[in-house]
């Protein structure tokens, strides 16, 4: 006899618990140990993205200088290896579970990991904590085998392609153990949480209800998240957590309705439920005569039995649907189903599932003779009678003053932990930096007025935290991936950062003294890429890493060597760009386009460089004050503050001046942004101008702003120089 499957595990992608006719598998894998393993056909959309993922963005920026081909091996590699590890889970909760006197149905994998279903109930809360808990044991055990040969293959010699997808899978497998073991159903947390409430409470169904509380509570957390994401403009996050959160409430109360309907036929069988001394028809009954005599019988499927042996069971619907004039040459064994038999001492929680069978109707059987039939509707009205016996209203209310307290103890604590993959820009407070500087080799001019750095702070909120940014006009949310590459780390970001922060310092003075007319000598070993541009002619072609040492045969040692070439020539212009990638030397042809905001030229081939081993030679030493910021926008700043120092004029003229722009050697300036932020901060500081990329001069002037300090864009030092001293 059948019994109604009880799904015990699904190890996320995350994501769980689909319904048994959703999750049919669409086709077999393999066998093991007599467990049929399938997959579902989403499991191919969700291999073939985890694939293209890895192949296109991680590890191209986490291991930079490979081939394409190379990622894509590595990719394809991991993803089939990561899926093995989600069978492997479930097999550590399928094989706890036979342990514990359970009968395993089969394992699917589907588009949020995979699913492990057993038939029957859990023994108890004993069992269903052991069968919860083997699971992730298991990803657990993969992920320090994985680690630990990461690690040692790192001081062994293991090529780096190997070492890569290691480490990749032993973090991965981490994600799934951190998933899996929240509290909430049907995750492997959520059936521990329920184990301890059930040994509390020493009843199954008022476990669940509680756990399924703090389901709810979850999933309706998921979803607040995932609406918060489309607002910022991340629809893929905020389309997957509003599917993960829906999908984990309607999962919870299934659970919840099977523990109710278990609990409310506890220790009742099917002989207590069913219609006794049922009316029967023989096969050889003609369907006029069937449809004559059932008529009268307030039932609508009935057992064909022949000298006491079941035969099948015909419904009044499909007798009545045979044309009239074909019935009188038809019998009932011609339209007839397979019946569903039933055992009189079964337990009704055991065979509500084979009732949703066609046709919806089972026979009860006792002692090798038909004793009664049950149907669905026998069991609901069944369940409701119980249930109102139990006093109407008084349960519903408690249930909703539970979910209506936990939720106000626990949505804020989850909000304010849980830090979603965004960055909250905000003004940095503005820094006078105008005793940054110390210049020795040549006398300087003492300033009289003020240079203001404006920068700003980029931070991963909280949920709560960027629930209340979302109405401050002065500062922006924006997804992560847009300050912060994937597969690099906070910390390996901040430092890249940092170093393109003192070379902004070197060509501020470089800059500046040109500026004033002294003699500069640069060197440099090429123009290191530090991002490429999204979307931009570079995109895919160039990565962050390479280094280009020649376009078109002409020597790159500077990255004004660079610019002088690809963004003087006409839009659409061909280079063909020698680059160092790794050990390798490639010939990478790239088109320039039109980049709008990209620079005073708005042509280019977009990608963002810094000269690479640059030496620049000046005759005086500039020694920079140690500030503990990021990025190349302080660069026009600081190339003012030394040229007002190495001029014999007084630039600033008792000015208080901002400015927020990249400086490249030859006195360019470049574009910035974040540009909204630092007016703030310029306005707060009470700058008299603030001087930015002209390029960017139309993201602070906005028709609906009216700012608090005069705003000049500029192309050039020379030209920021010209404004100050009246001439521009």
């Amino acid at each position: 006899m059948s019994q109604p499957p009880q799904q015990v595990s699904e190890s996320p992608r995350p994501g769980r618990k689909p319904s048994r006719g959703l999750l049919a598998p669409s086709f077999t894998l393999l066998r093991v140990r007599g467990i049929r393993i399938g997959a579902h056909w989403s499991w191919l959309v969700v291999f073939t993205l985890v694939s293209w993922s890895l192949g296109r963005d991680v590890f191209p920026l986490a291991y930079p200088g490979l081939n394409s081909g190379t990622y894509m091996a590595m990719a394809v590699v991991s993803a089939l290896v990561f899926f093995i590890c989600i069978l492997l889970h479930e097999l550590g909760h399928a094989f706890r579970a036979i342990k514990e006197g359970m009968k395993i149905s089969d394992i699917t994998l589907w588009l949020f990991g995979g699913v492990a279903r057993f038939e029957g109930r859990f023994p108890s809360a004993g069992a269903e904590f052991r069968i919860a808990a083997a699971g992730p044991l298991v990803s657990i055990v993969l992920a320090g085998l994985f680690g630990l040969g990461a690690w040692g293959g790192g001081n062994s010699g293991l090529p780096l392609e190997i070492g890569g997808v290691l480490d990749y899978l032993a973090r991965i497998n981490i994600a799934v153990v951190v998933f899996n073991l929240i509290p909430a159903l049907p995750l492997d947390g959520g059936r521990i949480l329920r184990s301890w409430l059930w040994s509390r409470k020493n009843d199954f169904a008022a476990a669940t209800v509680s756990a399924t509380r703090i389901s709810s509570v979850f999933a309706y957390f998921l979803m607040f998240i995932g609406v918060f994401w489309l607002f910022i403009g991340d629809p893929v996050s905020g389309l997957w957590s509003l599917v993960m959160g829906w999908f984990l409430l309607q999962a919870s109360q299934a659970e919840k309705n099977y523990a109710l309907v278990a609990g409310a036929f506890q220790d009742m069988s099917v002989r207590s439920l069913m219609t006794r001394n049922p009316v029967m028809f023989r096969s050889d009954t003609g369907l006029d005569e069937f449809l004559h005599l059932a008529q009268a019988s307030p039932h609508a499927v009935y057992p064909v039995v022949d000298d006491g042996v079941l035969r099948g069971m015909v419904s009044l619907r499909t007798a009545s649907a045979v044309p009239a004039e074909t019935r009188a040459a038809q019998t009932v064994a011609e339209i007839m189903d397979r019946p569903v038999v039933l055992e009189g001492a079964s337990q009704v929680v055991d065979i509500v599932n084979d009732l949703r069978l066609p046709p919806g109707r089972a026979a009860v059987v006792e002692d090798g003779q038909v004793a009664g039939v049950l149907s669905l509707s026998d069991v609901a009205r069944a369940l409701e009678k119980r249930q109102n016996t139990a006093g109407p209203g008084k349960p519903k209310r408690r249930r909703w003053g539970v979910i209506l307290g936990a939720s106000a103890i626990l949505l804020p604590i989850a909000a304010t932990v849980y830090k979603p993959p965004i960055a909250l820009v905000s003004p940095a407070p503005a820094v006078d930096v105008s005793k940054d500087v110390e210049i020795d080799g040549l006398p300087v001019t003492e300033l009289s007025g003020t240079y203001i750095l404006v920068a700003v702070t980029i931070q991963r909120p909280s949920a709560l935290h960027a629930a209340f940014s979302y109405f401050n006009d002065e500062v922006d949310l924006v997804p992560l991936t847009r300050v912060l590459p994937a597969g690099v780390s906070e910390t390996e970001y901040l430092q890249a950062q940092r170093r393109v922060f003192e070379e902004s310092q070197k060509a501020a003075a470089a800059a500046a003294a040109k500026a004033v007319g002294l003699e500069v000598t640069l060197s440099g070993a090429g123009a290191e890429i530090v991002d490429v541009v999204e979307d931009s002619p570079a995109d895919g072609k160039l990565r962050a890493g390479d280094l280009i040492t020649s376009v078109d045969g002409a020597p790159i040692r500077l990255v004004s060597d660079l610019i002088a070439i690809t963004t003087v020539r006409p839009v659409g212009t061909r280079f063909e760009m020698t680059v160092t990638r790794g050990s390798k030397d490639l010939v990478v042809p790239v088109t320039s386009a039109r980049l709008e905001g990209f620079n005073s030229t708005n042509t280019g081939i977009g990608i963002i460089s810094t000269t690479k081993d640059l030496d620049v030679d000046l005759p005086f030493e500039a020694t920079f004050k140690n500030r503990n910021i990021g990025g190349p926008s302080a660069g026009l700043v600081y190339s003012l503050l030394i040229a007002d120092l190495l001029d014999d004029k007084d630039v600033a003229q008792k000015r208080r001046i901002a400015a927020s722009g990249t400086i490249q050697l030859d006195g360019t300036v470049g574009p910035v942004g974040g540009l909204h932020e630092k007016l703030v901060a310029a306005e707060k500081a009470d700058a008299d101008v603030f001087f930015v990329p002209r390029s960017e001069l139309t993201d602070v002037n906005g028709p609906d702003r009216q700012n608090l300090v005069s705003t000049v864009g500029v192309d050039d030092l020379p030209g920021a120089l010209e404004i100050l001293n009246g001439k521009g």
